[in-house]
């Protein structure tokens, strides 16, 4: 296990910034309670607030990997301890730049990189699943029709 190298750099903290798959986006209100993520290709191009700091996992850390150990509780209490404020805990890069955080060994890394494909896969799966299920309600009672569906459209925010 690797203690004490810098995993991280930060990118960015621009209001609007448009993200990058790959990028870890960390809440800088809530960051102890977890609100931390990597970016998927599904959420590529979408818009962040200046109130999230956006990193990247140096070469050759994954950033599945760093997430992980991000939003440990023991991360989350480090988090916690160096962050300002009371009952509206805030974190900022210059905080957190120098925290010391574990890195599992390769072999771990290959067993945890595979157990996250799989729950994507069976994530996908069960979206799917669901998918089905609301067709099914939708289709018999027809409530996926032009009127609706033109309702919402001209009430849909811009992503």
């Amino acid at each position: 296990m690797s203690v004490g190298k810098r995993f991280l750099h930060r990118t960015r903290n621009i209001q609007n910034c448009t993200e990058s798959v790959q990028e870890i986006v960390i809440s800088n209100i809530a960051a102890s309670y977890g609100s931390i993520a990597v970016i998927t290709e599904d959420l590529d191009g979408c818009v962040v607030s200046s109130e999230y700091t956006i990193l990247k996992a140096l070469p050759p850390y994954k950033p599945e990997i760093v997430h992980l150990v991000l939003r440990s509780p023991e991360v989350r209490a480090d988090i916690l301890l160096a962050s300002t404020g009371i009952n509206r805990t805030r974190v900022r890069w210059e905080l957190i730049q120098d925290l010391i955080i574990p890195y599992p060994e390769d072999e771990l890394v290959a067993q945890v990189l595979e157990s996250i494909k799989n729950a994507r896969h069976a994530k996908q799966v069960a979206m799917q699943s669901l998918l089905h299920a609301r067709q099914l309600v939708e289709e018999q009672f027809d409530l996926r029709n032009e009127t609706a569906l033109g309702v919402l459209a001209a009430f849909k925010p811009p992503k």
